[in-house]
Formats: structure tokens, sequence, C-alpha cells
């Protein structure tokens, strides 16, 4: 009996060692596996960066997509927006930052984990954009406000010799002497050998009256008035007038003579007579890389009685999200998540690795009392689905511990983050 019990002792202890063989083998073929996965991915992305949280276009960048997507254009439409990107280092509405952007990112980045999630920033062109001065808290400067100085009271207007930003704080403090904090007028005053008005802003600080830049922004004070002698010189003297067409066929390469020392970003207003009309016309100019260009434009609004101000060649800074995923980099529409009461349209059970994207791949599960479960989830449906779309209901079964390990469901319906 003895002897039976050794036996099968000894049998059992056979039995662990080929088992622990196999054990250590499995182990050995997945460390295997993980160094020919990690060898792969480094092939794939040798050249690339790993990506950031956050990053801003360079003009490089804008130049660099622009030629990935000349590589790829077919019609004349997506050559030219192609060559646009390059020339202009912007995207609008005729020409998706979502479908340009993508090139430059899996040319150059790259993530270890699917659905990570970088924020790009970039310049996005939005058009011309109007003021109305009328819609503005004015005042009209009166002969008496120009008769409280000598010199601006001689022909009640301002100079190069009596700037109006030396007089303007001044008078306002006289006419408004009970004004209270963070009161803003948009002045209304005359500038000399003009027939036409000038409007600038001031605020009120609680003491004195400060400009606060928003003069229809162009720098009146500093404009240049073309002379008969430039009228000539564009080939329509005898009119001294010029018509839209011809401004901006000669303008500008007036500006690159007349101020040869400019550097990209300088901004210079023009003062000039335009045909058919009978008063000035002022426009701002801004020197770019490919010359100068109009940037703003006054004309007087003849219903109204009052000045437009418009602004033309407007970029703004505009943020979108790009995924990254086995296929490359994606838009991500800006969508939030939130929980739900609806219906369900679709289904999704969690898998070990979602948990491993959250940060809960020790156990496989989320600690109920930790609350945070929705954004968890969302990270989880944003890494897995590429069709994500307003409207969307899904049903998510995961695990959570409370004491022990059950199976939960949370409903989540996706909406637009507005």
């Amino acid at each position: 009996m003895k002897k039976l019990k050794i036996f099968n002792i000894i049998l059992a202890l056979i039995f662990m060692v080929s088992a622990c063989d196999k054990t250590y083998d499995d182990i050995y073929d997945e460390i295997d596996a993980n160094k020919e996965a990690d060898y792969a991915t480094y092939l794939k992305y040798q050249d690339k960066t790993v990506s950031m949280e956050s990053y801003t276009l360079t003009d490089d960048d804008y130049a660099t997509i622009s030629e990935l997507a000349l590589e790829d254009a077919v019609t004349e439409d997506e050559i030219s927006d192609a060559e646009d990107i390059g020339s202009y280092k912007n995207f609008s509405a005729y020409i998706l930052a979502k479908n340009y952007i993508p090139y430059l990112l899996d040319a150059e980045y790259f993530s270890y984990t699917a659905g990570t999630e970088m924020l790009v920033t970039y310049n996005y062109y939005i058009g011309s954009s109007y003021e109305d001065i009328a819609d503005l808290s004015e005042y009209e400067l009166q002969t008496a406000d120009y008769d409280l100085f000598a010199g601006p009271g001689k022909y009640n207007n301002f100079s190069s010799s009596d700037p109006a930003v030396d007089y303007i704080p001044l008078i306002l403090a006289a006419r408004f002497p009970l004004a209270d904090v963070n009161t803003e007028k948009f002045v209304q005053y005359t500038y000399y050998g003009t027939n036409y008005d000038q409007y600038i802003e001031y605020e009120f600080d609680g003491a004195v009256w400060t400009l606060t830049g928003a003069n229809s922004g162009l720098d009146v004070d500093n404009a240049y008035e073309l002379t008969d002698e430039d009228y000539e010189a564009f080939g329509v003297g005898s009119y001294g007038s010029l018509s839209g067409s011809q401004r901006d066929a000669n303008v500008p390469d007036f500006l690159l003579t007349k101020y040869p020392s400019a550097v990209s970003g300088d901004k210079q207003v023009i003062i000039y007579n335009y045909y058919g009309a009978t008063s000035d016309n002022i426009m701002g100019f801004t020197l770019s890389e490919t010359g100068w260009i109009n940037t703003h434009t006054v004309k007087y609004n003849w219903d109204s009685g009052d000045y437009n101000v418009k602004t033309l060649s407007v970029t703004v800074d505009q943020t979108s999200i790009f995924k990254f995923t086995e296929d490359g980099w994606i838009f991500v529409p800006p969508l939030k998540f939130i929980e739900s009461t609806k219906t369900p349209t679709r289904f999704y059970t969690l898998v070990n690795a979602d948990y491993e994207l959250t940060g809960d791949g020790t156990y496989h599960n989320f600690t109920i009392s930790w609350g945070g479960i929705l954004e968890r989830i969302s990270t989880i449906l944003k890494a897995n689905f590429n069709d994500l779309a307003a409207g969307d209901v899904f049903e998510v079964t995961y695990k959570g511990y409370d004491g022990t390990v059950s199976d939960y469901t949370m409903i989540v319906e996706v909406i637009l983050d507005e």
C-alpha cells in the first residue's frame, strides 16, 4: 500500500514538472511574440516621432501638407486646394483641415496605443468680417471740443503735429466727468486735409481714458494719401482716382517701392479717391511673404450715414482632435458622451484590452467606488469606433468591483460637444 502511495506521489510530481515546463514554454513564447511585435512596430515607425498631447502647425507643416496632398491630387480643384494650403498657410470651410492634417500626422507621428488623441491647432480662414460703427457707443467731437486747445481749435481737426491721441483723452475727461469704470466711447473726429471722419476707441479705467486699439484696425494718423503724381504714375492722372481693379493692380507694387525696408507683418494705410465716389476711401495693407495684400477697408455707408469697417482675410486659431489608429490618423468630430435613458442603438462589451487603455488592466475591471466610469467608457468607445456620430446610444457592459466582481451596464449617448 505504501509503495502505491509513493508511486502516485512520484507520478504526480512528474505531471507537475511537465505542466511547469509547458507553462514556461508559453511564457517564453509570449515574450518572443512581444519582442517580434515591438520590433515590427520599431520598423514601421522608426522614422516617426511619438505623438504629443497638443501641437500647433508651423509654416513648414503647411508646406509639407501641400506637397503630400499634391501627390494624391487628381482633379484641378484638388491640385488648386493643395497649392493654396502651401501658399496661404491656412484651412477654411472649403479646404477642410480634417481632410489634410492627417497627411502630416501620418508622415511624422505615431503612438504605441491605438486611440491616442492629439489636439492640433491651425490657422482657419473665415473670410471677411464687418463691423458697423453705428452700433458702437459713439461720441462725435464738436467745434467746442477742438476749441479747448489752440492747435486743434485753429481748423477744428487733428493733424500730424496735433495728433488725436494727445487730445481726445482730455476731451473725454472734460465731457464725461462721471463716467463709470470700463465705459467705452468710439470717438468720431476730423483729420487735417481730409473730408471724411475718423474713428478711434477709448475706455475709462477709473482714472484716465486709454486707447483700446480698436481704431477700425487702421492707423489712420499715419496713413499715406495718394498724390496727383501717384495717380499719374498709375496712368490715371487725368481722373485722379482709382477703380477697384486699378487699385489692386497698382497699389501693392507701389508700396514695395515706397517702403523698401518694410518686413513681413508690417501694416500701412492708404487713402485714395475711389472712382465715381464723392469721398475718399481708406484701405489697410499688410506685407506678407507674397507681397502687400488688402487687410482692412473702411467705406461710407450711404444708407446709414456711417462708416462700415470691413476686415479682409481674417484668420483665427482653431483646434481639432485627431486619433491614432492602425490605419493612420483620423479626425475626431467634437463629440461627448453622457449617461442616457434612451433605447440603445449599439451594444458593446468591454474586453481586457479596453481596461488596459484606461489604466485598469491589472484586474480588468473598474473599481466602482472610484467613480469616473463614464469618462473611462468614453475613452474606450473613442478608441474602438471610428464611425461615432451624434445620436448614437450605446449599451456598454463592463466588469466592476464593489467587494466582488460583477457585470454592470451603462447607457451612453453621443452628443455634439458645443
